[in-house]
């Protein structure tokens, strides 16, 4: 059907959300330089705050995101690199230790692994397992603050590593979702990192920033210190909690209180005039009905404020680490006055993030929407042969038992009925 195949040279990003699941297929040129080529973004049913919970609903999305993107890209896809995100994300850091086995005490990359390895040998509470271990610093024979031992002579070898861990029963029901759909997994990310890839530049990794990604049903937020990561969290709260709040406060369904919040909602409710009014269809055979955008307003800024509440108790312990401030994206900074809410709670210099050092499709590059999406491909090509990164014990297991064939031949049925 289409001239080229997803593999080395063009990878693809997965971003299954709340509200909805983006596609994004990228290209590396001959200088080294990321393109997106092709995307696809379907609302997204059978998740609830960042998790699957109906496998058969989330597929039929995947598949229709993906015909899309592959159309336009006229690429066939057959693996993705997917996000995960949900409560059930935790943090820890952790410490290994491994003797050097060469004779003459030059450090290896397998040296390297096996300490990262030990470092992730510890006890996690059950049903959880290693998303990402990320090394923070080693140390050869004691001496500390070395980034990348290799090449160097010791005796021991210690790393710190950050660890992010997740659910297992949630990464399984992701991969069992986008497997059923006719699609392998290359590797599961956690939404803030992915983010975190475009969304920052090294400068601010390195001053400090605080990141945070507010997507529909849950706000992720990560904290770089001297270019490292230093916290992540996952937040129960987002757009779709401003829409429900929305729904009961100006007594509306839900599908007219998310169209109200994306045409008339303001963050903060000083940018809006007190005699604003804006008209909502009633219900079938009534009039237009007239209501106040200040206090629509007022409803969205106590959900948001509560938000912001959350984030700065989260990140207190780095106040003062932050030269950087705050970046913030997701599809919330659509909302006007976000920025303005965000600078004012946290205290911090705020801008809106989207994808940075990427060319291609300028209606992705330009939104705030597709920070994760465009972030999973730029993790793909950068650190997907490096296990050293991130853990795929679960994913390589699973993704090989679910039905391949039969999955196959559910996209062609789509085809044939798109056709």
């Amino acid at each position: 059907m289409f001239g080229r195949r997803s593999g080395e040279d063009i990878v693809v990003g997965l971003d299954i959300g709340t509200s909805k699941i983006c596609v994004v297929v990228a290209e590396k040129n001959e200088n080294g330089e990321i393109k997106i080529i092709g995307s696809g973004i379907r609302p997204s049913h059978g998740l609830r705050k960042g998790l699957v919970v109906n496998v058969e609903s989330t597929v039929e999305s995947i598949i229709e995101a993906v015909a899309d993107a592959e159309k336009m890209s006229k690429t066939e896809i057959h693996s993705v690199y997917a996000s995960i995100t949900g409560s059930h994300i935790k943090s820890i850091n952790s410490r290994g230790s491994t003797a050097i086995t060469s004779r003459d005490g030059v450090v290896t990359d397998s040296d390297i692994k096996r300490v990262i390895d030990k470092a992730c040998e510890i006890s996690l509470p059950a049903g959880k397992d290693v998303i990402h271990s990320l090394p923070q610093e080693y140390l050869l024979d004691g001496q500390d603050g070395i980034k990348n031992p290799k090449g160097m002579v010791g005796n021991q070898l210690d790393v710190n590593v950050y660890i992010i861990a997740g659910s297992v029963a949630s990464e399984r029901n992701i991969v069992k979702a986008i497997a059923n759909a006719g699609f392998e997994v290359e590797g599961l990310v956690v939404q803030s990192l992915a983010s975190s890839m475009v969304a920052l530049k090294q400068e601010e990794r390195d001053s400090g920033v605080l990141l945070i990604d507010m997507g529909g049903g849950t706000t992720d937020i990560i904290v770089f210190i001297d270019g490292l990561v230093r916290h992540s969290e996952v937040i129960s709260i987002g757009g779709d909690h401003v829409t429900n709040d929305i729904s009961i406060g100006l007594r509306v369904s839900i599908p007219i209180a998310e169209r109200i919040k994306r045409k008339h909602a303001c963050a903060l409710k000083s940018m809006v005039g007190r005699d604003e009014e804006f008209f909502v269809e009633g219900a079938i055979g009534k009039d237009k009905i007239r209501m106040s955008r200040k206090k629509l307003a007022e409803i969205v800024e106590m959900r948001m404020e509560e938000a912001f509440g959350i984030i700065k108790k989260r990140v207190e312990r780095y106040e003062g680490l932050l030269s950087s401030g705050v970046v913030l994206t997701g599809g919330c900074c659509n909302l006007p006055g976000v920025q303005e809410l965000a600078k004012s709670r946290l205290k911090l210099a705020v801008k809106i993030g989207k994808p940075l050092e990427v060319s291609g499709l300028a209606e992705i590059l330009d939104s705030p929407v597709s920070t994760t999406c465009v972030g999973l491909v730029k993790f793909g090509f950068i650190y997907g042969s490096e296990l050293k990164y991130f853990s795929f014990s679960p994913i390589n297991l699973l993704k090989k038992v679910f039905s391949y064939g039969s999955s196959l031949l559910r996209r062609k049925i789509f085809y044939k009925k798109e056709g």
